[in-house]
């Protein structure tokens, strides 16, 4: 039992609340949705974040949920992103520049969670690589259960990458600036591998490791979107994806995403935790 289930039979009134999601967006790779930013400031903390985002996985089983990538157009992209491809989850962080990859994690082949045309998932992954031990320095977490991996290469202690919120020194040419992305990648200034399904309430907060049940939690035996009231950081941000105004952020922050070839047409109501 998660500790909001507890705090809500028990008639808390300081817990989080449910959160109603009004509508997700349709995303597809033949109409090329994205929404993308470049930050214009560096994050709180490279080592550490937390990313959150509900998605519905469509018929094409090789896209990507969110990320960032460099924009290199002659090629040789550093990126560090999460995506599904033959029934499996992805995790890479790949520094074209210093190394090579950094961090390589690939669960099992898992049709439910990672199958075309499942139902509502929601995705919840942290890093802290400040941990001593290599298996605390990154989790994932779908429907609240922590997933264990086939392949797992984990960042080395006080890895800095430069998952979403982030823009490390070495990357502020224009070819080289690096962009942030939800639904696709951004190879050679292109949306790539684009998502195929639908995608709703991203959060990432920028320099907090958050436990697995702040942004959705077991209600009543559902896994169930809850409100978060805390800080975003600097760099962090939570997209609505509300109509016309895909890619505005709701922290406060002020961290609006471009949305490319969104319309009032890609928004469905059929939303999480149905």
């Amino acid at each position: 039992m998660s500790s909001v289930t507890k705090k809500m039979m028990m008639g808390a009134d300081t817990g989080p609340s449910v959160k109603t999601i009004v509508n997700s967006i349709v995303f597809s790779p033949s109409g090329q949705e994205a929404l993308a930013k470049q930050f214009g400031s560096a994050c709180d903390n490279r080592r550490i974040w937390t990313a959150s985002i509900w998605y519905r996985q469509g018929a094409d089983n090789s896209a990507v949920l969110l990320g960032c990538s460099s924009n290199r157009a002659a090629g040789g992209n550093s990126h560090d992103h999460f995506y599904t491809y033959l029934n499996k989850l992805y995790y890479q962080s790949y520094d074209y520049s210093g190394g090579g990859t950094k961090i390589n994690l690939i669960t099992a082949a898992n049709t439910t969670l990672f199958g075309a045309n499942t139902g509502w998932h929601h995705f919840h992954a942290f890093m802290d690589t400040t941990q001593s031990t290599s298996t605390d320095r990154v989790k994932i977490y779908i429907d609240g259960t922590q997933l264990s991996f086939a392949t797992n290469t984990y960042p080395a202690q006080n890895f800095q990458g430069f998952f979403m919120p982030t823009e490390p020194p070495g990357f502020t040419t224009a070819e080289r600036a690096l962009t942030s992305y939800v639904g696709a990648a951004n190879y050679n200034l292109t949306p790539a591998n684009v998502w195929d399904g639908k995608l709703a309430d991203v959060n990432v907060v920028d320099g907090i490791a958050l436990p697995v049940d702040t942004f959705a939690a077991d209600i009543g035996g559902t896994w169930t979107p809850m409100e978060y009231t805390g800080s975003y950081g600097s760099n962090g941000f939570n997209l609505n994806m509300a109509n016309g105004a895909f890619g505005t952020d709701s922290s406060g922050n002020g961290n609006n995403f471009t949305s490319y070839q969104i319309a009032s047409g890609d928004v469905s109501t059929d939303v999480p935790p149905a």
